[in-house]
């Protein structure tokens, strides 16, 4: 699960999409997400991005560095730039 929180910011969208699926063992699965942001004012914002993590997950790959605020909740500050877009792409490893 994925949060975007905008406020009254109507010129910044998000969208997200799962990448990939792939079940490992009875036990496991990794799992990819792809989310594209969208700036249409003039200059560059920062957004957050907050993912809410299964238990027993462990991350593979992000594009961008993110920052952990309990066990499951993790979060990506992700710079967009002014009437442009920006792209945040992570896949995870679920072991339980």
């Amino acid at each position: 699960r994925i949060e975007l929180a905008l406020g009254p910011a109507f010129d910044i969208t998000g969208e997200a999409k799962r990448t990939a699926f792939e079940r490992i063992s009875n036990r496991s699965y990794e799992t990819g997400q792809k989310v594209t942001l969208r700036n249409a004012k003039a200059d560059p914002v920062d957004v957050r991005v907050i993912g809410y993590m299964p238990p027993g997950w462990r991350m593979l790959r992000e594009s961008a560095a993110h920052t952990v605020e309990t066990a499951n909740k993790i979060v990506w500050t992700v710079r967009v730039p002014g009437k442009g877009a920006a792209d945040l792409s992570y896949r995870i490893r679920v072991s339980s």
